[in-house]
């Protein structure tokens, strides 16, 4: 389902407050169906847009107050994002034994991006 900006900030704000497991997978292609690059981190989402910046962050540990080469992150420019979209797996119109795989592969949710460049960043919400 479509989401609105509002109700997209709302679940990222839940899930940085509440420090819940994500995957995140950058698609990266020309044309839709057609994948030039494929990048997944797993982590937390630990940064998202405020008076001061644009920016939501995903990473695979806190971050610290300097920099720290070994952590892997995922920066999305939020003014970038055309649309947002959401699914619940449990909502899957698939035998229960998809909707099982799908949150095995996936998550229980996800939360898309569409973004201006024709890119796609989906964030998975990892079950505990």
């Amino acid at each position: 389902m479509k989401l609105s900006g509002g109700e997209a900030y709302d679940l990222l704000r839940k899930w940085t407050r509440e420090r819940t497991p994500v995957r995140a997978l950058l698609e990266s292609g020309s044309s839709p169906g057609s994948i030039c690059h494929a990048v997944m981190i797993r982590g937390f989402v630990n940064g998202i847009p405020t008076e001061r910046s644009t920016s939501i962050l995903i990473s695979d540990a806190a971050l610290g107050p300097g920099p720290d080469p070994n952590n892997l992150l995922l920066i999305v420019d939020a003014k970038t994002v055309e649309s947002f979209e959401y699914v619940e797996a449990k909502d899957l119109d698939k035998p229960e034994e998809a909707r099982k795989y799908a949150v095995a592969i996936g998550g229980i949710s996800c939360l898309s991006f569409n973004l201006a460049s024709g890119d796609r960043i989906s964030i998975f919400e990892i079950k505990q």
